[in-house]
């Protein structure tokens, strides 16, 4: 059982750059960021990316170590708990993460299939 090191740093490097973009974003006031549509779409787009980068790791991690096979991406995560590998309170907080990134996502295709 190897890991794939190519793909899983390069998946840590978009969730580092994404954490960093978004602490730059953060620094101005919620004011101006309210009143700027680019600011508020990049940043969920900035949240989602790192999020799926995560869900990514986790699916490569199940995979290589033979887990059962998850329904979802919440269930990933849990797996990876159940094996030892997350504790508790990292597993809860990422399947929150999840949730959101799928509420983003939900919202983008809402959009979308109105616009149409």
């Amino acid at each position: 059982m190897e890991f794939d090191q190519k793909a899983i740093r390069e998946r840590v490097d978009i969730i580092q750059q994404n954490l960093m973009r978004l602490e730059e974003i953060r620094q101005a006031p919620w004011g101006d960021f309210q009143a700027d549509y680019l600011k508020i779409e990049a940043s969920k787009h900035l949240l989602q990316t790192a999020i799926e980068a995560m869900i990514d790791i986790c699916a490569h991690f199940v995979a290589r170590l033979r887990l059962k096979i998850p329904k979802d991406s919440a269930e990933l995560i849990r797996a990876l708990e159940r094996a030892g590998l997350l504790p508790e309170e990292h597993a809860d907080k990422y399947v929150n993460e999840e949730r959101i990134e799928c509420s983003l996502r939900g919202l983008a295709d809402t959009a979308a299939s109105s616009i149409r």
